[in-house]
């Protein structure tokens, strides 16, 4: 899964229609505010020449003592403003443009870093590119069933029935979903194929998504096919996509084991979970692998990040798709 030039370019498409619709509903606004009160248009304008007066006055003269009069001059203009203002009945903010984000001003960056809520909007684009939306009105803690599961044979690995064991691991998910923002905590969802894992991991995201924290939920294959060019130094745009994925509030990767594995993509898994455990960002993952199975197919060191640092739930029995 990528962000591609089209797509983004439509980001920013919609950045500049919300700064320049704010531009003219700041214009329109202050075209009423002077006609009513001509007072108030000629003291903005004299405030205006003295700010760029002042601003002269800082280039031109090195004694400072002109700036001192040119400030001195411009606060003395925007207190008459302000009072002419007041009288008015009317809010300095009301000659303003009000953005969306005001941080950035609708321009999608602070400076040349990219605002927070362009690195959300990437991420909410790559959110519906993934075709994750739609299935999040089905798959939710909601729509959860307990009542698919076994409760008669008991497993021996952990003593109580199926549903037993996936009551308990619906309660830990539940917990983990609730405890966002404040506890960025990991999870490993482990189990057999067919067992829940993929349908507790989409119901957390919707879970999270619903408060506005930045979810990116991805397959192992779709990971690793969108880290590689990052790794290699190529494209920059898609580089910029990587980033923020590793920045999100909660990445998920699905299905961990089920790509081709080989040392790169070791490499890549090892990156996303030690960048993410020293950004302090939550990560869940879901696999069919044993941790046995897990150090077999990538490395002792991920295993070892992962009984360390990430809650491990174990879904064990058959695959309810079989019993419906």
């Amino acid at each position: 899964m990528e962000l591609t030039n089209e797509r983004f370019d439509r980001i920013m498409r919609e950045y500049d229609r919300r700064r320049n619709a704010a531009l003219a509903d700041r214009d329109r606004r202050r075209t009423q505010i002077y006609a009513a009160h001509p007072e108030i248009a000629r003291a903005e304008e004299e405030a205006v020449a003295a700010a760029a007066a002042l601003v002269r006055s800082r280039i031109e003269d090195r004694s400072g003592a002109g700036e001192e009069a040119a400030r001195a001059r411009l606060a003395a203009l925007r207190a008459e403003r302000d009072s002419l203002l007041n009288a008015a009945g009317i809010a300095p903010e009301d000659l303003e443009p009000v953005f969306t984000c005001p941080d950035c001003r609708d321009t999608g960056y602070i400076g040349e870093e990219r605002c927070h809520c362009l690195k959300q909007a990437v991420l909410n684009e790559l959110y519906a590119q993934s075709r994750l939306s739609p299935v999040l009105d089905e798959e939710n803690f909601g729509t959860f069933r307990l009542d698919v599961y076994d409760d008669v044979k008991i497993l021996p690995a952990l003593g109580v029935t199926q549903r037993e064991n996936m009551r308990e691991v619906l309660e830990t998910c539940r917990s983990y979903a609730q405890g966002f923002p404040e506890k960025k905590e990991n999870l490993l969802l482990m189990g057999e194929v067919g067992t829940g894992k993929t349908f507790l991991a989409k119901s957390i995201a919707r879970e999270l998504l619903s408060r506005g924290c930045s979810v990116v939920y991805v397959s192992a294959h779709e990971l690793f096919e969108l880290l590689s060019p990052f790794r290699r130094g190529e494209d920059e745009e898609r580089r910029a996509v990587a980033d923020e994925l590793v920045e999100a509030d909660l990445l998920i990767v699905d299905d961990l084991g089920t790509e081709f594995a080989n040392s790169m993509t070791a490499s890549l898994l090892f990156y996303v979970i030690n960048e993410r455990l020293l950004r302090k960002l939550g990560t869940l993952i879901t696999t069919n692998l044993s941790m046995n199975r897990l150090r077999d197919t990538y490395s002792e060191r991920i295993t070892s990040r992962l009984s360390s640092s990430y809650e491990q739930c174990l879904l064990l029995g058959e695959d309810v798709r079989r019993r419906a």
